[in-house]
């Protein structure tokens, strides 16, 4: 779907051309579909997937150790049964894509260091939520790209 930064088009908030209306329950999407998206929300330069049956692991934290550490550790039992692919928007944060036979609600662990919370968090993207997976991030102006990452297994 179009995005204006992270977000889906809304009239009024970040364009004066009409909304998406329920965007949360796209599904099937035709080129028809995007060829019209093009033409009415040109300046929309990102990408979003709807998840779903596609959910994504989002992991918003700052520090890179920790960061690398979750995505090994997801790498470490999962990456057998698929390709294992990685979108990283706001460095070191990233998001790591995957499957789901049953959709389920957003599921949010807010991270705490002595007792405060740190902004930090944890999320299970599911259903009625999106990410976007390709464009450009709106706080860096880094590129967004979701994309199948490298092991060592790969250079062999």
């Amino acid at each position: 779907m179009p995005l204006f930064g992270k977000q889906p088009p809304e009239y009024g908030k970040n364009n004066q051309r009409g909304g998406l209306a329920a965007w949360t329950k796209l599904t099937d999407v035709s080129y028809e579909q995007i060829a019209i998206w093009v033409k009415t929300w040109p300046d929309a330069i990102n990408t979003g997937c709807l998840t779903g049956s596609m959910l994504a692991f989002d992991i918003d934290i700052l520090n890179e150790e920790a960061a690398r550490a979750i995505e090994d550790l997801a790498r470490e039992r999962f990456e057998e049964r698929g390709w294992f692919l990685v979108r990283i928007g706001q460095p070191p944060k990233r998001a790591i894509v995957f499957r789901t036979i049953t959709p389920f609600r957003k599921i949010t662990i807010n991270l705490t260091h002595g007792g405060r919370e740190t902004g930090e968090k944890l999320e299970l993207l599911c259903d009625g939520q999106q990410l976007v997976v390709d464009g450009v991030h709106p706080e860096n102006q880094a590129t967004i790209s979701l994309a199948r990452r490298r092991t060592v297994a790969d250079s062999a």
